[in-house]
């Protein structure tokens, strides 16, 4: 029972594994900071997803998504300054938390905290759907 992202790198939406049903906004590409849709969605459900968003009503949702969508034009005007920044040094920016980090490998595009928190979700998913499995 949880919330995941079903879409693509054009157009993704939020929904429920545990009715199906998907709700809240439907989340398109941003050019400025070059995420396709299920990276802007995988962020949003980062750092908002802690409550329960299936329990939201729509203006709740909507006051949240403007919160969201202002945090990340706050990230857009910092872009001419992370090219300065990653042409001093290894680092990157985190596609979830935008925090800097040194990637161990090449083509990694998350920080070492959010990449364990994005585990963490998968492995509870998994545990949850087996849980599901055995009662039927």
């Amino acid at each position: 029972m949880s919330v995941r992202i079903v879409g693509n790198e054009c157009a993704a939406a939020l929904y429920c594994s545990t009715s199906m049903w998907a709700f809240g906004p439907v989340f398109d590409r941003d050019e400025r900071l070059m995420l396709d849709a299920d990276q802007v969605a995988e962020i949003f459900l980062t750092r908002y997803g802690k409550a329960d968003l299936r329990l939201m009503d729509e203006p709740e949702l909507q006051r949240l998504l403007g919160k969201y969508r202002a945090w990340l034009d706050k990230q857009q005007e910092t872009d001419f300054d992370d090219l300065d920044h990653m042409a001093k040094t290894d680092e990157v920016r985190c596609v979830v938390c935008f925090d800097w980090f040194e990637p161990r490998k090449t083509g990694v595009t998350r920080c070492d905290s959010c990449y364990a928190d994005c585990l963490r979700g998968y492995a509870a998913e998994q545990k949850g759907d087996e849980m599901r499995e055995r009662e039927l």
